[in-house]
């Protein structure tokens, strides 16, 4: 698995649980399998930049979903990166990079649960479970 899909993946599952959003994490090359029909001016579609190899195939379907009319949001650590849209801290190494890009989603759990009117992370259906000792 691939760095960025780390992110990817743990950003999914915070801003299901904190703000209540459906979000599905995806490869580049499983988007365009089947949801890039999803893809219209109702849909915001994030982007980590990537890496190596995959950023050139990520910087393709930004591209891609611009044509379409979508909402792509670049996502990247980089000091000059390829496309606009939000920055994530930049880190020294590819293997700490998932954690800048996992604080970007939590700080839209924040945006996304306020715009609704929600308390971020506040559970509804179950409890905490895990619990400090």
């Amino acid at each position: 698995m691939k760095l960025s899909m780390a992110a990817a993946r743990t950003g999914s599952l915070i801003i299901k649980e904190a703000a209540r959003e459906g979000l599905e994490s995806l490869t580049t090359a499983q988007f365009r399998h089947g949801p890039l029909e999803m893809a219209s001016e109702d849909a915001a579609v994030l982007i980590f930049d990537g890496y190596d190899e995959l950023r050139s195939l990520n910087s393709s379907m930004y591209k891609d979903l611009i044509k379409l009319k979508a909402n792509p949001i670049w996502i990247s650590a980089e000091t000059h990166p390829l496309h606009p849209g939000i920055s994530a801290p930049p880190l020294t190494s590819q293997l700490t990079r998932p954690i800048g890009e996992v604080i970007v989603m939590q700080m839209l759990t924040l945006v996304l649960a306020n715009r609704k009117g929600d308390e971020p992370g506040k559970f509804r259906q179950i409890s905490k479970v895990t619990t400090i000792l």
